[in-house]
Formats: structure tokens, C-alpha cells, sequence
């Protein structure tokens, strides 16, 4: 393959007319040149300092780690004057072979980080990600670099990001980002999205429409709260990652969930109408009910008095 695509880029750049060739005039005009870029290119992949846009005229992310190495080795073989007298064995083909694997790796994983990218900026998370922000536009970032400078460790941020199957959900979630953000602004962890919901409901007059999106609102919230109440503006790279995978788990659990993002974030001024009619007695009635429910421990005491007040006894264990 690299022969041929030599001996076509040649001819290209010669602009030889097709047509019929004494042995002479094949020699010196298509053999000699192929030959010498041939040995040129050889040389270039043993030492790593090939350009990452020429090694693209060669091979692309379809081929395996195995075809490339197949490759190079015909390459080899087809140079054997130039193996005769440069100490080239074929076990100095695996850092080049794993270098153009991680490059094409990274490629792959371009959208993937633009998405991720997208995401850290809409949550207002500060912590720098450096080496995702190099996959962004990855054939910029390399266009003009040596394999020798593709940066292994950069492998770890693609190998995360290519176990992100969905971006599709990550997408909506960027989408309907103002709603998140009311979200998160205005109801600080899922305790108070179901003390907003259980109030919305007692307060909706009965609406069926209104009843099915606020129902919606918990669904939503429960399943996306990974990255709506568990991140912060130092959270770091790992910790993003795998908040999304545990949204994009929920949502294949649930394929409707995505929709249901999309018709409660575009209510956000029926949010904010219905966060308004809320009394501040129900929300903290209503809160403080929860709060018993899920972390109060009553302590029941036989005594001869019969006061309800020295019988029982409350004691929030963790109050919220």
C-alpha cells in the first residue's frame, strides 16, 4: 500500500503521461524516484520523525496495529538494500506502530472531547484539562508535529472517552444547560427536588398536563443528578467521565428520559411560576417532614407519666 501510494504521488508530482515506457526511461523517471522515497519514508518511520500529515497518506484509522506493522514490514523488505546497511530489525517497528495507533486512537476520540470540552465549560467547571483540550481538533494540534511527538499519555484521556457510547445524551444535557442551571440554582439536592415536586403537586389544581410534567421534573432530575448536583468547579477530569457514564447508563435503562429532558427544560418559566406560588411554611414544613422520614430516630420511653412530650422523643441523626 505505501508503495503504490508512492509510486502514484511520483507520477503525480512529475505529471508523467500514461502511456508506454522503454526500460530506460521507466528506470529514471518512476523506479528511481519511488525507489529513493521508498528509502526515505523507511527511514523516517524507524526514527519516528515522519510528519503526522505525511503518515496520513499512508495509513488511517481503519487498519489495525497488525496491518500497519504488515505494512512497514513489506516496506522493508522492498528497501532490503537500505536494511543491508542500517541496523533496522523489525521489533523497532512496535513504538512507531503504537504511536500511529494512539494517534488514530485520538482522532477517533476528537468529538468525543469536543463534547466533554463543551460540557466542563456549560457546568462553569474551572480545573484545567489540558490533554483533552489537545484532542479537540486533533489533526491541528498535529498537523505540523513528528510521530516521535505523539504523547502516549494522552492515550489514558482517548481510552475514557472512547467508553462513552452515547454522546447523544451528553448533547441534550449541553442543550438544555439553562434549565440545568435553574435547576441547580434554585433546588440544591434531590431532597428538595422531591419536596418541590410533592408541593407542585398538592398545588396544581389537578391540571393533567401539569401533574405529568411535574412528575417528569423528578424522573429527570433523579436520573441525571450525577451531573447536575454532584459536580463541582474543581471536579476533575476522571470524575466528569464517569458521571457521564453513569447518565448514560440511566438514559439506556430508560431510552425516553432524553425526550423527557427536552419537554421539562423547555418550561422553564412554568418552573419558576410554580417555585413562586410555593409558601416558605409548606416548602419548610414539607422539608422538615423528609428530613424525620429519612434520618429521625424516635426513642420510645415507658414511664408512669402519660405526657406524649416524655414518652417520645425525636432526634435527627443527620439533619439537612
Amino acid at each position: 500500500k505505501i508503495i503504490f501510494k508512492v509510486v502514484s504521488i511520483v507520477i503525480e508530482e512529475k505529471q508523467i503521461p500514461r502511456g508506454c515506457f522503454d526500460i530506460r526511461q521507466f528506470h529514471q523517471e518512476i523506479w528511481v524516484p519511488v525507489w529513493d522515497s521508498c528509502v526515505q519514508i523507511l527511514k523516517k518511520f524507524s526514527e519516528e520523525s515522519i510528519l503526522i500529515s505525511d503518515m496520513c497518506l499512508y495509513f488511517n484509522n481503519s487498519l489495525s496495529s497488525e496491518d500497519i506493522t504488515r505494512e512497514l514490514i513489506l516496506l522493508k523488505s522492498g528497501c532490503s538494500v537500505y536494511s543491508r546497511t542500517n541496523k533496522f530489525s523489525t521489533p523497532c517497528f512496535k513504538s512507531c506502530v503504537d504511536k500511529i495507533h494512539h494517534y488514530f486512537q485520538f482522532q477517533l476520540c476528537s468529538e468525543a472531547a469536543e463534547c466533554i470540552c463543551e460540557l466542563k465549560e456549560a457546568l462553569l467547571i474551572k480545573k484545567k484539562y489540558e490533554r483533552i483540550h489537545n484532542l479537540r481538533n486533533i489533526s491541528v494540534a498535529f498537523e505540523n508535529k513528528q510521530l516521535s511527538q505523539v504523547d502516549a499519555k494522552i492515550s489514558g484521556v482517548a481510552t475514557k472517552l472512547s467508553k462513552l457510547s452515547n454522546l447523544d445524551v451528553i448533547l441534550a444535557f449541553i442543550d438544555k444547560i439553562s434549565f440545568v442551571n435553574w435547576i441547580r440554582e434554585n433546588l440544591k439536592d434531590l431532597n428538595e427536588v422531591k419536596t418541590f415536586v410533592d408541593i407542585s403537586l398538592t398545588t396544581c389544581g389537578g391540571n393533567p398536563v401539569d401533574i405529568d410534567r411535574i412528575t417528569c421534573l423528578s424522573s429527570v432530575c433523579t436520573n441525571f443528578a450525577p451531573l447536575i448536583f454532584r459536580l463541582k468547579h474543581n471536579t476533575s477530569y476522571d470524575e466528569l467521565i464517569a458521571r457521564c457514564r453513569e447518565v448514560i447508563e440511566n438514559v439506556e435503562k430508560n431510552k425516553g428520559l432524553t425526550k423527557l429532558l427536552r419537554q421539562v427544560g423547555d418550561s422553564i418559566s412554568f418552573w419558576e411560576d410554580l417555585k413562586r406560588s410555593h409558601g416558605s411554611v409548606e416548602e419548610t414544613t414539607l422539608m422538615q417532614l423528609h428530613n424525620i422520614m429519612s434520618y429521625g430516630v424516635f426513642h420510645l420511653e415507658v414511664r408512669e407519666s402519660l405526657t406524649l412530650s416524655e414518652i417520645v422523643s425525636l432526634r435527627i441523626e443527620r439533619g439537612e
